[in-house]
C-alpha cells in the first residue's frame, strides 16, 4: 500500500503521455535511451520522460539501436535524426534530445516535455540537485 501511495506522488502533476507518443518513443515497451556518460543531466531527463511514458528505463550507447538519444547536435546526425531545441549547455556546448525522422507526435511530445520542464524550473532544480553550476546552464 505504501508503495503504491509512492508511485502516486511520483506521477502526481504529470500525466502520462498518449498512446501513440508512447507507441512512437518507446515501440519496444521501453525507453532505449543513448546518452554519453558525461551528460549528468541526461540519465534524470531520461527517467522522467519513462516514467511519463509509463514504461521501463534502458539505457544504451549511439552504437545500439535506440528510441531517443541525448546528444550534441551535429550536422551529420541531421539527416537522421531530429533534434529538440538544446535543454542545457554543458561545458560549453549545446545537448539535444533527438530521436529517428518521421515520428511527428512524438518530436511534438519531446518538444512539449522539455519546455515544460524548463518553465515550471524543474530543470533547473536538476542542475543544482546534481551541483553542476559550474558545469551546466539552461540555454
Amino acid at each position: 500500500m505504501i508503495a503504491l501511495a509512492l508511485l502516486c506522488a511520483a506521477c502526481a502533476g504529470a500525466e502520462l503521455a498518449p498512446e501513440p507518443v508512447v507507441e512512437q518513443l518507446a515501440p519496444t515497451g521501453r525507453l532505449r535511451a543513448a546518452m554519453a556518460r558525461d551528460d549528468p543531466l541526461a540519465a534524470e531527463l531520461a527517467r522522467l520522460l519513462a516514467r511519463r511514458l509509463g514504461v521501463s528505463l534502458y539505457t544504451t550507447t549511439y552504437d545500439a539501436p535506440f528510441d531517443v538519444a541525448f546528444a550534441l547536435p551535429e550536422a551529420a546526425r541531421a539527416a537522421q535524426l531530429d533534434f529538440t531545441a538544446p535543454y542545457a549547455i554543458l561545458d560549453g556546448r549545446p545537448r539535444v534530445m533527438a530521436l529517428a525522422r518521421g515520428r511527428p507526435a512524438a518530436g511534438e511530445y519531446l518538444r512539449d516535455f522539455l519546455d515544460e520542464l524548463r518553465d515550471s524550473g524543474e530543470l533547473a532544480a536538476l542542475i543544482e540537485r546534481r551541483r553542476l553550476r559550474e558545469r551546466a546552464r539552461l540555454p
